[in-house]
Formats: structure tokens, C-alpha cells, sequence
């Protein structure tokens, strides 16, 4: 009896020199921050177009940079189709390179930590079935995904393979979300008394980021970084939605702990409060929740800027920050940690684990003080940033959700387990659940491997390498 093939294997690994980041100085902060690496790669297209101002380039055009390297020369591109109005009509989402064999692409970059994000289009290629596509996908020794399929069915398919529709990687500020000067005593862990303190050895995968109370953010309207910032209506789950306060005309003002490129303006000129009842604020928790992977650890960024024109002294606006119900933050005063049309974050941990649920609620919430500790019982959240982080082995993926019976007859040959691989990422649910109506999903790893600071002699900033200084994405059959 033929032995079963695992998934193939789908590896990225980071090395870079010392180089500095350059930031610039805008009326406003979108493209506030210039990455000196920016590289979008259109897999399978033989030619390079620009999307958003933004240039992808084509891996299979002549002598072009970004072509796979193979060993057996038999990768093939092929053009994406998907009936899904949802999918944009431009790249990377037109073409992508398949194969059921390794193949690799390097990438030459420089210093500092980068995030990479991959993006798929699940779909029937010629000669690659949609349900075959079944593979893991690893990144400088990291697992970010473990049998990553566009279907997942009970059975292992027979012909798997690996596909891509597109590459980014681009380079991040060092200190964004390693701040050392914010965090300088480490991250409040929810329900414990010891901080959480980042391992020289983590990554971090972006979950969600939310613009509270305002519109969506696309990535060409990020700070240069190419974020995407969603509306948080549909992730607020208290009784009371609370109200929309705006001010478009309020002159922010960034700082060194927190400057022009942690989020966009209009994440700090929008938010959700409670509003003006204190009757009302004190009977409940403005609440939003998250479904995440459950058995990691979380990081949560909370974005906040007092703009509202009744609040300007300290003690003015006073509340209690909860993260999934354990109290973080009991005297939660913007005002007294920033000023007025300051921007300012607050950075909290909590360890999410079950081993009965495959997923969970992520829940933040805010609750009002009484008279007596603040002038206006109320509560404000501007902008919302959730994190997971590797475990000590260096995953990131999470299980897999449960298996989607195989209403196709089953091929001819030895019977099939019809236990599903073990392992599988938010994205790859995504993927499956959302595959027939949203067509296409995006793998976004903010990927800061590895932070790591040298001794103080050498006064610098070390991140993980590997030989021949390069960035490599591969995919291999064993």
C-alpha cells in the first residue's frame, strides 16, 4: 500500500544588514512612514503593473528579480478565475504560480523587522483542482500555517499542491510594536500580577485591526505600510453601541513615544463612547469581541486621542479597561497619559487556552466610573489592534476547525482517514468558510523576526539571520 504524502511545504526566511529607516514629515500621515524594503510580487504574471500607486511585479517576466528558483523546473503559472464579485480584478488576484514540487523565491533585503503577507485565490486551475491545493506555510523556522487548503475535506487529497498568488514583504519600524520605551516594564497580562515580557524569539501574526467608530482604512491610505483598518461595528457586542463622536479638524499631534506612522489620522480623529447618560454608561461595558485561535498568547493594542472639546484636564474622562472580563487598567485617563489631540496607545496581553475549543471570543471592553472619581462617567476607544504571538516552539498555527464532509465519491484505493491534519490558521478557515463568497484570502504575518537586541557595547539592534542574507519562500514535497 502507497504510503500517504504530508501536505507540501511552504517556507519563508528573512535575513538582512544594518541599514536605517527613513521616516518623513507629511501634512498628513498617510505614507508618513517610507519602508526601505517594499516589494509586491504578482505571482505567475509576466508582467509588472501598479495597483493603488503601488507596483507588483510580475515573478515569471524575463530576468525578472522575483523568479522561483526550482529544483525540477516545474512550477507553472496559470490566470485565477473566480465567480466571486468580491475578488479585485487586478493584482496579485489575476495569476498565481502552482506546483507539486519545490520551488523557491529570495528576496535580497535590509535591516529591521519586516512584515509579510501572502495572499491566495482559491479557485480550479488547469489541471489543479481547487481541493488539492494542501500545503503548510513556515517563515524564518516559524510555522504560520499547517495544511493550509482552499476545501478542506475529511480526506487528504491525492495530488496535492502548493500555490501562491502573490508575495509581500516590506519592512516595518523597529520600535512599532516592540516599543521598549512604552513597554519599558513589559505588557499587563490580563488576571496575572507578572507583565508579559516578548521572548527575543517572537512573531507576531495581525488578527484585526479596527478604525473604532469610523470608516475603513484601505492600505493605500495607511501610513506606508499598507495596513488595512476596518470599521468596528460588526465586532460590538454590549447591549448599547454607545455614539460616534468626530473631529476631522483637530491638529493632532504625534510624539517620539508615539509618532505619525502608529496609525492613521483618521484612527485618532474618530471614536465610540458611551455617550452622556451616566445612568445608562454605568449599567453596562462597551464591549467589542474577536474570534481567535485559542492556546496563544494575545497581544491588544487600544489607539485612544481625546478630541472631544468637553474633555481637557485630567479627571475629566476616567474608565476602567477589561480584557476578556479581567480588569487591565482601572484608571484609564487619556488626558493624563497624553494631553488633548495627543495620540497615545496602551499595549495589554492575555493567554487564551482551552483544550476543548478549537476558537474563542477575544473580548475588550470599557466601563464607566461613578461620580466622585471623574467628571464624565464615559469611556472612549479610537482605534483596536490584536496580535497573536508565537508559542515557544515557534508556531503559529492554529487547529484546524472541524473537517467539511466529502460529498464527492471517494477516489478508488485503500480507505482514508477521516481525521482531519491537526492544524490549521484563522487565514486557512477564512479561506474555507469564506471561500465561496469572499474568493480570495490574505495571510497578513507581521512577521518580526526575530527581535533581538545585542549587548550594550554593540548599542544596536539584531534580527534573526540566515545565510546568504536573503528572503526565501519554498515550497516542498517530501
Amino acid at each position: 500500500m502507497k504510503n500517504m504524502k504530508p501536505p507540501l511545504l511552504l517556507f519563508i526566511f528573512i535575513s538582512v544588514s544594518l541599514e536605517a529607516l527613513p521616516i518623513s514629515v507629511t501634512g498628513n500621515n498617510v505614507d508618513a512612514y517610507r519602508p526601505t524594503d517594499d516589494i509586491a510580487v504578482d505571482c505567475g504574471s509576466s508582467t509588472s503593473s501598479t495597483v493603488e500607486n503601488r507596483n507588483w511585479i510580475g515573478d515569471a517576466a524575463d530576468r525578472s528579480d522575483y523568479s522561483p528558483i526550482e529544483k525540477t523546473h516545474s512550477s507553472i503559472t496559470a490566470k485565477a478565475s473566480s465567480s466571486s464579485p468580491s475578488v479585485p480584478v487586478a493584482a496579485p488576484y489575476l495569476t498565481a504560480r502552482l506546483s507539486r514540487s519545490e520551488f523557491a523565491y529570495t528576496f535580497h533585503v535590509t535591516a529591521g523587522p519586516k512584515f509579510v503577507r501572502l495572499h491566495f485565490v482559491p479557485s480550479d486551475y488547469p489541471n489543479f483542482r481547487r481541493v488539492d491545493s494542501f500545503f503548510s506555510v513556515g517563515a524564518a523556522g516559524y510555522t504560520l500555517l499547517r495544511n493550509f487548503s482552499a476545501s478542506l475535506f475529511a480526506d487528504y487529497p491525492l495530488h496535492a499542491y502548493a500555490f501562491v498568488n502573490g508575495i509581500e514583504v516590506v519592512s516595518m519600524p523597529e520600535s512599532l510594536y516592540y516599543n521598549t520605551v512604552v513597554d519599558s516594564e513589559g505588557v499587563k497580562l490580563a488576571g496575572q500580577q507578572t507583565p508579559f515580557t516578548f521572548r527575543t524569539t517572537d512573531a507576531l501574526e495581525a488578527v484585526k485591526r479596527l478604525n473604532v467608530g469610523g470608516q475603513f482604512v484601505s492600505p493605500a491610505r495607511d501610513t506606508g505600510m499598507y495596513r488595512t483598518w476596518e470599521a468596528d461595528d460588526e465586532y460590538v457586542t454590549s447591549s448599547d453601541i454607545g455614539v460616534l463622536p468626530v473631529n476631522t479638524t483637530i491638529q493632532l499631534n504625534y510624539g517620539e513615544q508615539v509618532p505619525n506612522y502608529t496609525a492613521p489620522d483618521p484612527v485618532y480623529t474618530t471614536a465610540r463612547t458611551m455617550g452622556r447618560d451616566k445612568r445608562i454608561n454605568l449599567s453596562y461595558k462597551l464591549t467589542w469581541s474577536v474570534e481567535v485561535d485559542t492556546n496563544f498568547y494575545y497581544l491588544v493594542r487600544l489607539h485612544f486621542c481625546e478630541f472631544q472639546i468637553e474633555i481637557n484636564k485630567p479627571l475629566d474622562r476616567v474608565f476602567r479597561i477589561f480584557i476578556n472580563s479581567q480588569l487591565v487598567e482601572g484608571h484609564a485617563d487619556v488626558i493624563e497619559w497624553s494631553g488633548k489631540g495627543v495620540p497615545v496607545y496602551r499595549d495589554f496581553a492575555v493567554a487564551l487556552y482551552d483544550s476543548q475549543k478549537k476558537r474563542t471570543k477575544l473580548s475588550v471592553a470599557l466601563g464607566a466610573r461613578p461620580d466622585g472619581s471623574t467628571l464624565y462617567s464615559d469611556a472612549i476607544l479610537n482605534g483596536l489592534e490584536i496580535f497573536k504571538i508565537s508559542n515557544p516552539d515557534e508556531n503559529l498555527a492554529g487547529l484546524n476547525p472541524d473537517p467539511v464532509p466529502n460529498k464527492r465519491p471517494p477516489p478508488p484505493g485503500p480507505p482514508q482517514s477521516s481525521k482531519a491534519p491537526s492544524s490549521l490558521s484563522k487565514a486557512v478557515k477564512i479561506a474555507i468558510v469564506a471561500g465561496g463568497t469572499s474568493g480570495f484570502t490574505i495571510l497578513s504575518l507581521l512577521a518580526f523576526f526575530l527581535y533581538r537586541r545585542r549587548n550594550r557595547a554593540n548599542d544596536s539592534i539584531k534580527y534573526w539571520v540566515v545565510p546568504d542574507h536573503h528572503v526565501s519562500v519554498v515550497s516542498d514535497e517530501s
